[in-house]
């Protein structure tokens, strides 16, 4: 249960507060923790969380422990991948929010927050649950300013889980065309059609590299968006493009690609391979690439709350947080049942 403290006035003098999080202590286990929350320190921001989303890609692997040598993954864990809520109390210094401030971050599954960056405000008329899509929405929009497409350039992008559903529909508003998705759920297909996308495959239905040549006149696509993680896409990635074409790895890969003929699939096709991990998007910009993370994070609000983007279809699941293990082991057995899985939090917790 969590304990409140009253109010910005009294962070000096509160009393212990407890809150709660969601931690990973060994493989395959899930539980809710109790932790000390403090209040901020100089330049430092505390946030009441009210939804957080669960990335079940980075965050079932982490669970699984689904690592490589290049990867592995340290336990205890705490997942988390972006959040939405309220700030409750600022450190000294902190001059551009204030209490009440609906934000959106990157933090993780936990009551409470606290940080110095990586925050924007939420524009009004936009729930915390889908503002807590931001940081994938960053990633996303990272990997599609990366790819550099052009007005009318046709993108494969594999892979429709929510970075996918996301990658594809920013395509669009790039003016590519045609844009194609595939998946091997026809309920994530279904999705992306309901969402704007121009061809659906199942590559369960035929071989991918046939069936994008065939829309394409056997040229392939200019740009392919890998979104899946899983290594066995590049292969099919890599052919699928039309020569002198991009191929943006967006999805985190876990494992080595064994299946690539560097010389015949990348040299001498002329194609560009670009990384596009959300770790290389810069927290700040340059004359060169001025897209910051919070840049991008303000966009996809903005795009939301302007009608450009349409997204609330892509929430399936609601839960209280405390529900969280029962939804992991869900998502364990049947990932392709669901895509955006929002935890809710007590709000408020801490002002008074």
């Amino acid at each position: 249960m969590i304990r409140s403290w009253g109010g910005r006035s009294d962070i000096g003098r509160f009393e212990k507060l407890i809150g709660e999080r969601i931690v990973f202590p060994t493989k395959g286990v899930v539980e809710i923790e109790e932790y000390e929350i403090t209040p901020p320190e100089s330049g430092e921001v505390l946030i009441a969380t009210v939804s957080s989303l669960i990335s079940t890609g980075t965050e079932l692997a982490a669970l699984n422990q689904l690592s490589t040598p290049i990867q592995p993954w340290s336990l205890p864990f705490y997942p988390g991948d972006g959040s939405a809520g309220v700030v409750v109390a600022v450190g000294e210094g902190v001059t551009a929010f204030q209490e009440s401030d609906r934000v959106a971050t990157l933090g993780g599954h936990a009551s409470h927050v606290t940080l110095t960056k990586e925050i924007v405000r939420i524009p009004p008329g936009i729930s915390f649950d889908l503002a807590s899509l931001s940081t994938l929405g960053v990633t996303s929009l990272h990997g599609v300013r990366r790819a550099r497409i052009q007005l009318g350039e046709s993108v494969l992008v594999i892979g429709q889980g929510i970075v996918g559903q996301l990658a594809f529909r920013f395509a669009k508003l790039e003016g590519a065309a045609p844009v194609i998705v595939a998946d091997y759920f026809d309920k994530r297909l279904a999705m992306a059609a309901a969402g704007g996308a121009d061809l659906c495959l199942n590559p369960g239905e035929g071989d991918l590299v046939s069936m994008v040549h065939d829309v394409t006149g056997g040229h392939g696509v200019n740009v392919v968006i890998e979104a899946t993680g899983n290594p066995k896409a590049f292969s099919p990635a890599f052919k699928a493009a039309a020569n002198g074409g991009r191929i943006v790895a967006l999805g985190s890969t876990r494992g080595l690609v064994r299946e690539l003929d560097i010389y015949s699939d990348l040299h001498r096709r002329g194609l560009i391979l670009v990384g596009a991990h959300y770790n290389t998007c810069p927290v700040v910009g340059t004359t060169y690439y001025p897209w910051t993370r919070d840049m991008l994070r303000g966009q996809f609000l903005e795009w939301i709350a302007t009608g450009k983007l349409h997204i609330s279809d892509l929430v399936t699941h609601r839960v209280p947080f405390h529900q969280a293990p029962a939804m992991y082991s869900m998502l364990s057995e049947r990932r392709g049942d669901a895509m955006a899985v929002i935890l809710n939090w007590p709000f408020p917790s801490i002002a008074g």
